[in-house]
């Protein structure tokens, strides 16, 4: 017996209303836990549609390399889900589990200056979420800049108008247009520049903290006066060798008047946020502010475990349709700091930016993706909270009622792994799909063909040089031919600059030259070339070249970097340029040098094949058995505990007819020795064991056709069942959706011992793939079947859900007969809908509430006793299930 209240978990964001008053609680909403390249960890989000999954949880993450079937083994929550929505599921929630040594990969914003560190590593963002799935992510950022007019009545450049710009509380008049202008929260530049022999400029940086206006309108302009946040941030600008080439700063005060001559340009500006994957950009995120009163604050950028809780921390009100946006879809970065209301603002401005993007990779760790994503090993340790996984289902509850009430808000989920799904009252079925691996270790080789860098010229460009994760065996690249390569479609003219000789790419083996220390990653290169005095450089990237004319050119490349060249060599006139991050495949890349403001030829193409990591390999050691026993024993524990929810429980795809039935009897056993707790006989009918793996079409997956656990099609249909005909309708004989084969086919001579032993069989028949039975794990003849054991999970709910309502009512006989009367007409209603046997209602149901069951010491203590009898459609003999209401707290059980 276990007493718990309904309750929404601390930590989750609920996206659909509570239940009306009144209405029956829902049988179909499924949970997953497992593996996945991105998300939040241990928090369970609400699932509505697979596009939804893929923008959250990302695509199958690769977890290792198996060997006897000559391919990669991904992540099956995924797998799992589409196939829930692909049977008839609607409705599913979602947790990501993983290892407490999963990391958040860094990223570096472009151009981005801390005011307060200015030579220290620079502002950083971060992930939305632990794992290696941003290894392929690329920012750029950008300056958006909109001029603004000053007021003719104070003329720039005057003393006063510079005094009130230098106050410690700066003043700007404006005249700006009448549908844009600024707001508080604005980054406004002021720039003096441009006046005869000047080698620097003045520029004033301040926030707009408020706008005091002139109420007169001009011709749709209108008159205001900008009052700063903090005293404007004057600097000397050193003027650039040419273009949009970062400056140099130097922190000076305002100038006591204005040169003769000097150019006044007043700009607001904001970031353009710009993300690639894999080449291709795919999110741009504009109009960023640089003031946390800017309602599009960039350090608003929220995490996943932020943004998908109920109960976000993020204490400005302003940003909350900011943050909303950022929602679906998902942008992939978050701020890298979290924000106290009482905190001072990072000084960061955006010095070193400019109009165009500069990309830039994540600042990259030594340790293998697997390593990162928390997936280092298999473990089952994963996928159970470590204080709930060895108690017996009564301590269960009493020992997750204690942490839930002591839980802190703020720290997201209060469990990990399958317990994170406790306290979402809706759910009703639940799978752990990636519990049914076999294991990985690490690999000492590549498995996959480890092609390193290819050197390519401008003619067919062949493999010259190969790299794995062993260095040692690179031979010396070949260098490009002196001469100057043909200029193609995109040379410019031939007043300019030669191009760049000796145009090559190196492995990394140390770190990048240059004021930006970044961490070396296993897939970095340096790109070198010969330097010319007083050149600036242009570097472009591609992933594809296209051939024409008989010329190799890169298509639709993008700007990489734009500048002098990232470092120079000690004993050779040489620039150099590091690049990090770049995802498996070939990249492109050729430079030009630029002097005076004039563009020379473009350079040879150099071509770099970034390998895919060591793969950890599929283990030799078939134990992941163990580890599956383990899961699957606490996961059934819990839904004992739990009183209403279902396990749907699958088994490696390796499984034959010896292995499912082994399995099988090892789950019903009291003891195991993978398992330190008991496993009482009243938990195994709340678990169904299904077996083979079904073959589905996916068009979305290589070669189209898919092998998967079956527990996502099965919970669909479970969930389908219950949607249309109820909870206590048979799921068998429901055809699943896409199936094309079965693996491994089992032998139909053995099918009757499976089901003997309890494992629900698919089978191919006529009409498609179909389960051969619907049975828990139980001996119990009268909870064998699965619609016995939903029927009295929905039972449970309804008597919770009107438990609840029961709490503040008089115990009297008025209140008793109304009670009555309540279940007596749901009953009659599921009796017509076919959930009951027998002839009469009076031989398939009874409710009873008199003085036998709430004598006067009971009622005296505030207690009231319903039993309701029920005989489900299968079994032949009663069931009853008792609800106990005590002050608040509702406590139902199943009395034998």
């Amino acid at each position: 017996m276990s007493s718990r209240a309904p309750r929404r978990l601390p930590g989750v964001r609920f996206e659909a209303p509570p239940p009306r008053p009144g209405a029956l609680p829902r049988m179909d909403v499924a949970a997953f836990v497992g593996f996945a390249a991105s998300g939040p960890r241990d928090l369970p989000v609400l699932i509505e549609d697979p596009r939804r999954f893929a923008d959250v949880f990302g695509e199958d993450l690769e977890l290792a390399w198996d060997g006897r079937r000559g391919e990669v083994v991904t992540s099956r929550l995924g797998a799992a889900v589409r196939d829930f929505f692909r049977n008839g599921g609607q409705r599913c929630w979602v947790v990501r589990v993983t290892g407490a040594q999963a990391t958040t990969n860094q990223f570096a914003v472009p151009g981005l200056i801390d005011m307060n560190n200015p030579t220290g590593p620079g502002i950083t963002l971060q992930a939305r979420s632990p794992g290696s799935w941003s290894d392929r992510v690329v920012v750029g950022a950008s300056l958006e800049a909109t001029a603004l007019r000053p007021d003719p009545a104070y003329a720039p450049g005057t003393a006063s108008w510079l005094a009130a710009i230098a106050a410690s509380t700066p003043r700007l008049a404006l005249v700006v247009d009448a549908a844009s202008g600024v707001s508080p929260g604005d980054l406004v530049r002021v720039t003096l520049s441009h006046w005869p022999g000047a080698t620097s400029s003045w520029e004033a940086w301040l926030f707009v903290d408020r706008i005091e206006e002139d109420r007169r309108a001009v011709r749709g302009s209108r008159r205001i006066e900008i009052v700063g946040a903090t005293p404007a941030r004057w600097l000397t600008r050193l003027a650039a060798a040419s273009g949009d080439a970062p400056a140099t700063y130097t922190p000076s005060g305002a100038p006591a008047a204005l040169p003769p001559g000097a150019v006044v340009r007043i700009d607001r500006v904001e970031m353009e946020l710009r993300v690639r994957i894999e080449g291709e950009e795919r999110f741009r995120l504009g109009g960023l502010g640089f003031h946390r009163a800017h309602p599009r604050w960039w350090e608003a950028l929220p995490r996943d475990l932020d943004l998908l809780q109920r109960d976000d921390p993020w204490p400005f009100e302003h940003h909350a349709a900011f943050r909303r946006e950022l929602l679906a879809p998902r942008f992939p970065l978050a701020s890298s700091r979290p924000c106290d209301v009482g905190a001072t603002d990072t000084a960061a401005l955006p010095l070193a930016m400019g109009p165009w993007p500069t990309y830039g990779a994540p600042l990259q760790h030594a340790a293998p993706a697997l390593a990162r994503d928390g997936l280092a090993r298999f473990d089952a340790a994963v996928f159970v909270a470590q204080g709930l996984a060895d108690l017996l289902p009564h301590q269960v509850a009493l020992e997750a009622e204690h942490v839930l009430r002591a839980h802190d808000r703020s720290q997201g989920a209060p469990f990990q792994g399958v317990h994170a799904i406790w306290a979402v009252d809706e759910v009703t079925l639940i799978a752990a799909p990636d519990a049914a691996h076999r294991g990985w270790e690490a690999a000492s080789a590549p498995v996959d063909l480890a092609l390193g860098f290819d050197v390519a010229t401008p003619s067919e460009p062949p493999v010259v040089a190969r790299c794995g994760c062993d260095d040692s065996r690179l031979p010396t690249p070949p260098r490009c031919p002196p001469e100057e390569a043909p200029a193609g479609a995109f040379g410019p003219s031939d007043r300019g600059p030669a191009a760049p000789r000796n145009f090559t790419v190196e492995p990394r083996e140390g770190p990048p030259e240059g004021p930006v220390a970044l961490p070396v990653g296993a897939r970095a290169f340096t790109l070198r070339w010969t330097h010319t005095d007083g050149a600036t450089y242009v570097v472009r990237e591609s992933t594809t070249l296209e051939r024409g004319n008989g010329e190799i050119r890169l298509h639709d490349p993008i700007v990489l970097y734009d500048g002098p060249g990232a470092g120079i060599d000690a004993t050779a006139h040489v620039r150099a340029l590091p690049v990090f991050g770049r995802s498996p495949g070939l990249w492109h890349y050729q430079v030009r040098a630029v002097v005076d403001g004039v563009a020379g030829r473009w350079s040879s193409i150099v071509s770099v094949r970034v390998t895919t990591p060591e793969r950890a390999l599929l283990s030799d050691v078939d134990d992941g058995g163990d580890a599956l026993a383990r899961v699957q024993r606490v996961l059934l524990r819990m839904c004992a505990a739990r009183g209403d929810l279902l396990a749907v429980l699958s088994l490696p795809e390796r499984f034959r007819e010896a292995e499912a039935i082994e399995h099988a009897a090892r789950l019903r056993s009291y003891d195991d020795p993978a398992d330190r707790a008991g496993l009482p006989p009243e938990a195994l009918s709340y678990g169904m064991l299904v077996h083979p793996w079904p073959v589905v079409l996916e068009p979305t997956h290589r070669g189209n056709a898919r092998r998967t656990p079956p527990d996502g099609a099965a919970s669909g249909v479970l969930a389908s069942r219950a949607i249309r005909r109820g909870a206590w309708i048979s799921p068998a004989n429901e055809a699943l959706a896409d199936v094309v084969a079965l693996s491994p086919a089992l032998s139909p001579s053995r099918w009757e011992a499976l089901l003997d032993a309890r494992v629900n069989v698919l089978r191919q028949e006529a009409r498609g793939f179909v389960a051969l039975g619907a049975d828990t794990l139980s001996d119990d003849p009268d909870l064998v079947s699965v619609t016995a054991r939903r029927l009295l999970c929905f039972l449970r709910r309804v008597a919770l859900q009107k438990g609840a309502e029961y709490v503040f009512e008089p115990h009297d006989d008025f209140f008793r007969r109304e009670v009555i009367g309540s279940f007596e007409r749901l009953f009659s209603e599921l009796f017509r809908a076919g959930a009951f046997a027998g002839r009469s209602p009076e031989s398939a149901y009874q409710v009873r509430a008199d003085t036998t069951l709430n004598p006067p010491s009971a009622v005296n203590q505030g207690r009231f006793v319903i039993e309701l009898k029920v005989a489900p459609s299968i079994p032949l003999s009663f069931i009853t299930v008792r609800l106990t209401q005590r002050g608040d707290v509702t406590a139902v059980a199943e009395v034998r």
